[in-house]
């Protein structure tokens, strides 16, 4: 058991990622598509099954899928662009 990587992902259109495509389209960016997948790093351990239960319960499975510590990806892209919120003093 370690800290693991939960990555959900709308497999429908996501509002979100199509405000920031028109942005950037806007902006003068060349954009065809964008995806946004959240990603949480869950800095404690937990056994495969609660995991599991995790990804679950912050799952929408009408329109979201999650992975575990694998990307959840299944097209090809050209850029990647990660932010990250702060943790407060988690990490």
């Amino acid at each position: 058991m370690s800290p693991f990587r939960l990555e959900i992902r709308n497999f429908i259109k996501d509002t979100r990622a199509l405000v920031r495509k028109k942005k950037l389209q806007k902006d003068g960016f060349k954009v065809e598509e964008v995806q946004i997948t959240d990603v949480y790093t869950v800095a404690r351990e937990f056994p495969e099954e609660e995991r599991l239960k995790i990804g679950e319960m912050l799952v929408n499975p009408i329109f979201e899928k999650y992975t575990i510590n694998t990307p959840n990806i299944d097209f090809e892209f050209d850029y990647a662009i990660e932010t990250r919120i702060p943790s407060w003093g988690y990490g």
